[in-house]
């Protein structure tokens, strides 16, 4: 018995120990010295005020003590009472008992968890004479079990969520869902549980090579980057979600989906690219109507030849031009968003581009002289000259508006 890890002890009918394997006594033998040690500290404190004498006569022999004090006395408090309780049932009653209770630990003085059983050793006429115990550290099985609760708590905490959908799947295959997920999609546990909900298939089909792509990355990762799509609901109806997805190291084809309605955002979204073509649209026809009036205006002032006309017209079209170009990026901004923005495929002069935009600018700003420099050769290319104009532009703009602060 003193080879085995647990503690081993005999006790008599009353509960006094007449045996205990050497596990038992090493334990015991750190819990006296653990004791002492704590007790040698507070008295050291008052020794100064005490003769040898005194000192002696007041300070208890840890060797006096028997190792059921010993193991009284290192019993955590919140236990103490329940288990001498069970212990004096049992011994009443002649049944077997067992229970968990908190130990101190002689080394650190924490306390410890252990799993005690005993049972009851009859003679022949039925009488019990002896009783076997037996004790087992649980303390690291104790706290695995606590860690894996809290863990279990945590994920049954995120499963009820109200707010994300969560999908653990097989392949292709849903196999378990929260709520939250089958209220966002109109499915019910019992399409869930009759296999009738498949990620692929319920996956847009506009949608679906994004998705595909997106699980690829688990040959290299164990996370997917979250990214937009939509799933097609059990009314056909499509919903806007953002997906994450981890993939479960053991299980390479199983993995857990986080969904996160989108429709909301999706729908200020759209609300906005609207708006913005409605005002870039409604804003162009009363720009073209003064663009066309200017032109009439300066006709027939040019007729009466007023001083200074010209430059005025001029600046009155840089201005017009300026707030069309302001328009027409709401409407770029709108296009792009939405995924309609088009490039025309025209062969370009850089050179006269940028020439007609230097004309623009400078007839803004008058407090700069533009100066170009041409290269040896034409600067020919395939582009769209409206968005090359817009670029020259934009650079020139924040050179002029930012060159006070380069001097």
């Amino acid at each position: 018995m003193d080879a085995l890890p647990q503690f081993v002890w005999l006790m008599q009918p009353d509960g006094s120990l007449i045996y205990t394997n050497q596990r038992w006594r090493d334990y015991s033998h750190r819990l006296s010295q653990h004791a002492g040690e704590q007790e040698g500290s507070a008295h050291r404190q008052h020794d100064d005020c005490l003769s040898s004498q005194e000192r002696q006569r007041m300070r208890p022999h840890a060797d006096a003590l028997s190792e059921k004090d010993i193991w009284l006395q290192n019993l955590h408090p919140e236990d103490k009472e329940r288990v001498l309780e069970l212990q004096r049932q049992a011994f009443i009653k002649g049944e077997p008992y067992k229970f968990e209770y908190r130990l101190r630990d002689g080394h650190t003085g924490t306390y410890r968890w252990f799993f005690s059983q005993h049972v009851p050793l009859r003679n022949e006429a039925g009488q019990i004479v002896q009783w076997l115990g037996n004790c087992t550290d649980i303390d690291d099985q104790k706290r695995t079990g606590e860690a894996l609760r809290e863990s279990q708590e945590r994920a049954s905490a995120l499963m009820n969520s109200s707010i994300i959908g969560i999908i653990i799947f097989e392949g292709d295959q849903i196999v378990d869902a929260n709520d939250t997920f089958l209220r966002m999609t109109g499915y019910t546990r019992e399409d869930l549980r009759a296999g009738r909900m498949n990620w692929m298939h319920m996956t847009a089909p506009d949608n679906l090579a994004r998705t595909l792509e997106a699980h690829q990355e688990h040959t290299t990762q164990m996370s997917i980057t979250p990214y937009e799509k939509e799933y097609v609901c059990k009314d056909g109806s499509r919903l806007p979600v953002v997906v994450g997805v981890i993939i479960l190291q053991h299980h390479p084809y199983q993995g857990i989906t986080f969904v996160l309605d989108n429709s909301a955002r999706r729908e200020l979204e759209q609300r906005k690219d609207a708006f913005l073509g409605m005002v870039s649209h409604e804003l162009k026809t009363p720009l073209a109507s003064l663009k066309l009036q200017t032109q009439l205006l300066r006709k027939k002032l040019g007729k009466q030849d007023l001083p200074n006309m010209e430059e005025v017209c001029a600046r009155m079209d840089a201005q017009l031009n300026a707030i069309t170009h302001l328009v027409d990026e709401l409407l770029d901004i709108s296009h792009i968003q939405a995924g309609t923005l088009e490039y025309a495929q025209d062969t370009v002069d850089l050179d006269e581009i940028l020439e007609e935009v230097v004309d623009v600018i400078q007839g803004m700003d008058t407090t700069h002289t533009i100066v170009v420099q041409h290269a040896a050769s034409p600067a020919i290319m395939v582009g769209d000259r409206d968005r090359l104009a817009q670029v020259f532009q934009n650079v020139l703009s924040n050179a002029i508006k930012y060159a006070p602060m380069l001097r």
